[in-house]
């Protein structure tokens, strides 16, 4: 599969929506967005299908191609670790996908630092 790396516009920027945190930035929002639109389910699926069960573990360094939708999944703490050029489209969009289907997963997004973070879980959203 050749997938493309997510750093054209820098919408890299929107992996950070898989903090562990909620300071991910408002604008990884429509990021985000414009990472999964970027790539077809077949890929998405493909990529979390090809993740093995050991890399279901929080992101300790910078994201690079290799990084599986598992570990974007699990997010990390460190927003600096997920905004990588190098991360592929499929990885990211695969782990947003994962984060949301969760029972409790959250994606993060805030302004500001102000304390009023845009987190929603899947039981919010069907509300």
């Amino acid at each position: 599969m050749n997938q493309q790396s997510i750093g054209i516009a820098n919408p890299e920027n929107g992996a950070k929506v898989l903090t562990a945190g909620a300071n991910a930035g408002g604008a990884s929002g429509p990021k985000a967005v414009a990472i999964v639109s970027a790539v077809s389910g077949e890929e998405i699926l493909e990529s979390i299908v090809k993740s093995g069960e050991e890399k279901a573990v929080q992101i300790g360094a910078a994201a690079t191609a290799e990084t599986t939708p598992l570990e974007f999944a699990k997010g990390t703490n460190n927003t600096g670790h997920l905004a990588q050029g190098a991360a592929k489209a499929a990885a990211v969009a695969g782990g947003i996908a994962l984060r949301s289907l969760v029972k409790d997963g959250k994606l993060a997004a805030n302004n500001n630092n102000d304390e009023k973070a845009i987190t929603r879980s899947r039981n919010q959203c069907s509300k």
